[in-house]
């Protein structure tokens, strides 16, 4: 496996989270004594079984969380030009004489001027 694809990621996660579970539920679901008779003697209390689960659900709701307050902070003020231009824009072009030969086709794609829309809108 030369390259890790998400794919690959994905299924050798998958096959490491399903015997996990197997083993919590097992570990959960079977008491103590027969856990002794199968020799598994080193395992952490009962007790952690409801703290596990719970810390994960914890973990990953503050995820969402953090997630959304980061990318709040990484956002551009809603006054700031960067939420208006970039550096993928591309400004409009005024008409000239040479695209006067080729008005049968359409206009390439460009960004417009905020003044521009905003004068041609009438004031109240």
């Amino acid at each position: 496996m030369s390259q890790l694809s998400p794919e690959n990621c994905g299924f050798i996660l998958h096959l490491l989270i399903v015997p996990a579970i197997l083993i919590y539920i097992t570990w959960v679901i079977v008491p103590t004594e027969v856990l002794a008779e199968w020799d598994i003697t080193y395992y952490p209390p009962k007790c952690w079984s409801i703290y596990i689960p719970t810390s994960l659900l914890c973990a990953f709701i503050a995820t969402l969380f953090a997630n959304a307050i980061a990318n709040a902070f990484m956002c551009p003020k809603i006054d700031s030009i960067d939420t208006i231009w970039d550096d993928h824009s591309r400004p409009y072009q005024s008409f000239s004489k040479s695209s006067a030969k080729n008005m049968n086709r359409l206009p390439e794609i460009c960004d417009i001027d905020v003044s521009l829309i905003n004068n041609s809108y009438p004031e109240k």
